[in-house]
């Protein structure tokens, strides 16, 4: 690496509790040697899913595709009622965050008139959180677009809301989608679950992305916390979303003095080292 080159690797990049303890929970069925299924991806990693299916973990899309002998094991971003119900009775295993199931157990039991929902619609864990509704919702996937409808739904002014969030969600968005439904007068109760963990790994991209002349985003491109780092960093200077090594070539950072590196919560430490290796030429 050239002598001037600065490469920052974001301390808070990487898995989080949710995902590393997920992965647990297959590699410990995996050291009973029992036949393993997962629902859908465990997380978002296509290095990840890729190892765990050289060792013989298949994935599945619903219930009946599981054979006699497997077990199943839910994902970290969880799954619908339905699903997650008939896979227990099963005697699948629950690897769902802690961070989601609480916005499950909390939207189940809202008493509000309406909840609006904000986040990704088409992501599993939005659907997941949808199934658990017991009173009507809308999902939105910004404050703009949770605004356009208030504009458009004046008889909503009149309805006791409920707000809440997918786990990943954009912190700066949170708090304008919350100030949106306070300039319109709305009776409300704001529930913010973003983890803890995502809304510092989203302020510490913002803080390199300031300092940086290039970022390098880590992580699956179904990846959602992905994604908002990507659209956080972007704000401030060139950014790549990359899965992992094999993604980059030097023309990328050729000229950058200032390199920042960060990751999604399901990206391994291996592939982050990797990335940070070849930008440094050790590789």
């Amino acid at each position: 690496m050239e002598k001037d080159k600065i490469v920052r690797i974001a301390q808070k990049a990487g898995f989080c509790f949710g995902v590393d303890r997920a992965l647990k929970i297959v590699y410990n069925e995996l050291e009973k040697n029992r036949k393993i299924a997962t629902l859908g991806e465990i997380i978002h990693n296509s290095d990840v899913c890729m190892e765990l299916e050289q060792k013989g973990v298949r994935v599945i899309t619903k219930a009946a595709e599981l054979c006699p002998d497997e077990i199943c094991i839910l994902p970290s971003h969880g799954a619908t009622f339905d699903i997650r119900n008939e896979i227990l009775l099963k005697g699948g295993k629950d690897a769902t965050c802690p961070k989601v199931k609480h916005i499950l157990e909390t939207v189940s039991e809202l008493e509000t008139d309406m909840v609006f929902i904000m986040g990704e619609e088409e992501h599993v864990e939005i659907k997941g959180i949808v199934s658990y509704c017991t009173i009507c919702y809308k999902v939105f996937h910004n404050s703009a677009v949770l605004e356009d409808f208030l504009v458009k739904s004046s008889q909503i002014l009149k309805k006791y809301i409920a707000i809440i969030s997918q786990t990943t969600y954009n912190t700066d968005d949170w708090e304008k989608s919350v100030e949106i439904l306070k300039k319109y007068n709305l009776d409300f109760v704001q529930y913010n679950t973003i983890c803890k963990a995502t809304y510092l790994r989203q302020k510490e991209t913002e803080e390199i992305a300031k300092d940086s002349d290039v970022v390098f985003v880590i992580g699956g491109y179904n990846s959602s916390n992905t994604i908002k780092l990507v659209e956080i960093s972007r704000k401030y200077c060139k950014t790549y979303h990359i899965r992992n090594a094999g993604d980059l070539n030097r023309e990328m950072f050729e000229n950058a003095r200032k390199i920042g590196i960060t990751a999604g919560a399901s990206t391994p430490s291996y592939v982050i080292q990797s990335v940070a290796k070849y930008i440094k030429g050790e590789q």
